[in-house]
C-alpha cells in the first residue's frame, strides 16, 4: 500500500529506478524522521541494532550515514516488490494494482541493432514480433528471478558468493537484506555455470540443456538452427546488444560476465494484465503497455504460450 500510494500520487508511469527514489522522497516528506524510521524499519534488522538508541547523535537525531543506509534499504524493498518478490503473495502485480513493462521503442532498438548479426547467421527468417517476444520473455524472467541491478548487489556481482551478497565482512551496508543458506538468492544471468549455482547460467553443466537452450527452441520456432554452441553464442550477442543499449549491465568476473537489468529500463504502470499458462497455471503479470507479452511462451515450463487470464 505504501508503494502504491507513491505510484498513485505521481499519476504517471515511471521507471523502477525513479520509483525507488520517489518512494523515499515521498515518505520522508510525510513523516518526521523518528516516525519514518519506525514505520519502515525492516523486521529482519531488529536483532542487528536498536533503532531507539543506536546510530543517534548527541542531539537524539539519527546519524546522517545511518539515514543514507536506511533510505537505501527502502529502495531495496521497492526493488524486491517489482522484481524478486513479484510472484510471491499479495504483491502489487498479483492484486492487479501495478505491473511492469519494457518500452516498445527500446525493444525496436534491440531489433535494429541485431540485424547485422541476424543476417550474418542466416537468421533473417525469424519474424520481428517473434524475436522481440522472445527477448521480452527473457527480460521478464530475469526480472522475477532478481536479475535486476541494485547497490546491494555490487559485491555479489563481482564475487558471486553468499558472503558478498550478505556483506558479511563489510560494515558498509548494515541494513542490507540477509540471505540464509536456504534462502532464494537473486539470480543474475551468466554465460557459464558458477560455483554453487549462484547464477542462471546459459550453458548447463555436462550434456544437460539449460532453461535458456530450451526456451530458444520453443520460443523461436522459425529458427532452423538448434545447435547448443550456436544458441549460447546467440545469447552472447543478445546480451552484447542489450548492454550496449543500456538495458542490461555487465560485470566481469573470473568466471566470465554476468548480467542484470538496468532498473532505469523497467517501467511501472497501474494498468495490469494477467497472463496464465493453461498447462501449469503459472501466472505472469505485466502492464497493459507491454507490447509483446501476449502469446509469450510460459517462462516457467516454456512449452506453450500464456493466455490472457
Amino acid at each position: 500500500a505504501s508503494i502504491q500510494k507513491v505510484i498513485s500520487s505521481e499519476g504517471r508511469n515511471m521507471s523502477l529506478r525513479e520509483l525507488e527514489d520517489k518512494f523515499v522522497n515521498y515518505w520522508q516528506s510525510q513523516e518526521d524522521e523518528e516516525s519514518y524510521v519506525k514505520r519502515f524499519f525492516p523486521p529482519d534488522c531488529e536483532g542487528r541494532l536498536n533503532k531507539d538508541t543506536d546510530y543517534h547523535t548527541s542531539k537524539g537525531k539519527f546519524e546522517r550515514a545511518f539515514m543514507k543506509e536506511f533510505n537505501l534499504r527502502l529502495t531495496w524493498e521497492v526493488w524486491a516488490e517489482m522484481t524478486f518478490n513479484a510472484t510471491l503473495g499479495r504483491t502489487l502485480e498479483k492484486t492487479g494494482t501495478s505491473a511492469t513493462y519494457f518500452r516498445q521503442e527500446e525493444l525496436e532498438q534491440v531489433w535494429e541493432a541485431l540485424q547485422p548479426y541476424m543476417k550474418s547467421q542466416n537468421l533473417t527468417g525469424i519474424p520481428h514480433d517473434e524475436l522481440l517476444r522472445f527477448i521480452e520473455g527473457l527480460l521478464h524472467r530475469m526480472r522475477i528471478r532478481g536479475g535486476v541491478d541494485h547497490a546491494y548487489l555490487k559485491n555479489y556481482r563481482s564475487r558471486l558468493d553468499s558472503f558478498s551478497l550478505n556483506w558479511t565482512y563489510s560494515k558498509e551496508h548494515i541494513l542490507a537484506k540477509h540471505f540464509g543458506p536456504r534462502s532464494k538468492y537473486p539470480k543474475l544471468v551468466s554465460i557459464y555455470p558458477v560455483k554453487n549455482n549462484m547464477t542462471d547460467a546459459i550453458e548447463a553443466r555436462g550434456n544437460a540443456h539449460s532453461w535458456f537452450h530450451n526456451y530458444y527452441k520453443l520460443a523461436l520456432p522459425s529458427s532452423v538452427i538448434t545447435d547448443t554452441l550456436f544458441i549460447t553464442d546467440f545469447y552472447k550477442e543478445i546480451f552484447r546488444v542489450l548492454t550496449s543499449l543500456g538495458i542490461t549491465t555487465e560485470v566481469m568476473t573470473k568466471d566470465g560476465p554476468n548480467y542484470a537489468i538496468n532498473p532505469e529500463h523497467i517501467m511501472i504502470s497501474p494498468n495490469v494484465r494477467h497472463l496464465r499458462c493453461s498447462q501449469c497455471q503459472s501466472l505472469l503479470c505485466v502492464a497493459e503497455e507491454d507490447a509483446y507479452a501476449t502469446d509469450m511462451h510460459c517462462l516457467f515450463n516454456g512449452r506453450i504460450p500464456f493466455l490472457r487470464n
